[in-house]
């Protein structure tokens, strides 16, 4: 309970006039520590409506992103059809290529090797079959060479075109030479 002596004050106070003195001090204080905090009041307003207008720019930029994307996503499936239309012709050029793909992997391409650098007034070319009989493991070409390889000389006539091959490759060193035959490029 409140004591009687605290309320008699109180009347006294209010009686007195006091109270109206002493509320206009108390509105003094306040009003001086609010002047007093102004600037960090303005400046917590401030970074308050800077973050409310981020956030909104952020929301129309991401509303902005998202009608892209639909927008995209739409172009994206338009095309659709056309790319699948693409995709079955490409798969059945593909099934008529197929044979001739297999075909093509089956053939063997004729390599000729053409050994003369400089050629003489008159020379034709002749062409031979050379293989080495065995050929060294570090030869870089070892499988080839043991095959036989296609080369091309230049000579006058069939005769000096033998005489030059077995020059070139002697069947000491481990070559065989098939006969020469003229040759035409074309």
């Amino acid at each position: 309970m409140i004591d009687g002596s605290l309320l008699s004050l109180w009347d006294d106070f209010v009686a007195s006039g006091s109270l109206e003195g002493a509320l206009l001090l108390c509105c003094i204080v306040v009003l001086i520590v609010l002047a007093a905090q102004i600037d960090s009041i303005v400046r917590a307003c401030n970074q308050v409506w800077e973050h409310k207008n981020a956030l909104a720019r952020s929301r129309r930029k991401t509303r902005a992103d998202i009608e892209a994307a639909r927008a995209a996503i739409e172009q994206i499936h338009a095309r659709l059809p056309v790319r699948q239309q693409e995709v079955e012709a490409l798969g059945e050029v593909q099934a008529d290529l197929a044979p001739k793909a297999i075909e093509a992997r089956s053939v063997r391409v004729r390599q000729i090797v053409l050994s003369d650098v400089f050629i003489s007034p008159g020379d034709r070319p002749f062409l031979a079959k050379v293989r080495m009989v065995d050929p060294s493991p570090e030869e870089p070409l070892a499988a080839e060479w043991e095959a036989g390889r296609e080369l091309v000389l230049y000579a006058q006539e069939q005769l000096s075109a033998r005489t030059r091959f077995a020059r070139r490759f002697p069947a000491e060193r481990g070559y065989v030479v098939g006969d020469p035959v003229p040759f035409d490029f074309a």
